[in-house]
C-alpha cells in the first residue's frame, strides 16, 4: 500500500503543480487577455454611440444650413448696418452722413481718414477720423443726431480744443468754434 500511496503523492504533487501552473498562467496571460476584450468591447459601444450622434447631426445639416442661410439673409439686412460691398464703399457712406449731420448744424467737415477696417464674427467695423469746427451751441445737437442716426453710429474717441483765449463778452456774444477730432464708426455685416 506504502507503493500506491507514494504514487498518489507523487500524481497529487504534480497535479498540484500543474494546477499551479495553469492558476499563474490564467492570472498572467489568461486575466489580461479577457480584461482587453472587455475594454475592446466597452470602446466599441462608445464608439458606436458618437457614430449614431454624428450620423443624427449629418441629417440635420441640411436644416441647419436652410437656418443658418436665414440668419445671414437677416444680417445683411439689419436696419442698423453701413451698406457698402467693401470698406472703402462703407467708409465713404460713412463720411456722406458725418458731412450731412455737421454741415446741417453749421460746423464744418475740414478733414476726414478712412482708418483699416476690423472684423469682429460677422461683421466689420468700419472707422472714419474726422476732424471738424462746430459751433460750441451746437455740439450736443451734433453728437446726439450721430448717436441716434441710421445706419447706426458709434463715437469711439473724441478731442476738443477751445479757442485759448475766449471770454463771452456779453450774452448776445457768439459762441466761438470748437475744433473738434473724433473717430466715428459703423458696422457692416461680411457674413461667415
Amino acid at each position: 500500500m506504502s507503493r500506491v500511496w507514494q504514487s498518489m503523492r507523487r500524481h497529487g504533487k504534480a497535479l498540484g503543480i500543474l494546477i499551479a501552473v495553469l492558476g499563474f498562467f490564467g492570472l498572467a496571460v489568461v486575466g489580461p487577455l479577457v480584461g482587453a476584450f472587455v475594454d475592446q468591447r466597452d470602446e466599441r459601444d462608445q464608439y458606436l454611440k458618437l457614430l449614431a450622434a454624428y450620423k443624427s447631426v449629418i441629417g440635420n445639416r441640411a436644416g441647419l444650413e436652410a437656418e443658418l442661410a436665414q440668419l445671414q439673409q437677416q444680417g445683411r439686412s439689419a436696419s442698423g448696418l453701413v451698406e457698402g460691398n467693401s470698406p472703402a464703399l462703407a467708409a465713404a457712406r460713412l463720411q456722406n452722413d458725418i458731412r450731412t449731420i455737421v454741415e446741417s448744424n453749421g460746423g464744418q467737415v475740414r478733414s476726414t481718414q478712412n482708418l483699416p477696417a476690423s472684423s469682429i464674427n460677422a461683421f466689420e467695423k468700419v472707422d472714419v477720423a474726422c476732424d471738424l469746427s462746430i459751433p460750441m451751441s451746437r455740439l450736443k445737437d451734433i453728437v446726439y443726431q450721430l448717436e441716434t442716426h441710421t445706419p447706426y453710429l458709434f463715437i469711439d474717441k473724441i478731442d476738443i480744443r477751445m479757442p485759448e483765449n475766449w471770454q463771452p463778452a456779453d450774452e448776445n456774444a457768439a459762441a466761438p468754434n470748437l475744433e473738434v477730432r473724433w473717430v466715428v464708426s459703423g458696422y457692416r455685416w461680411v457674413g461667415s
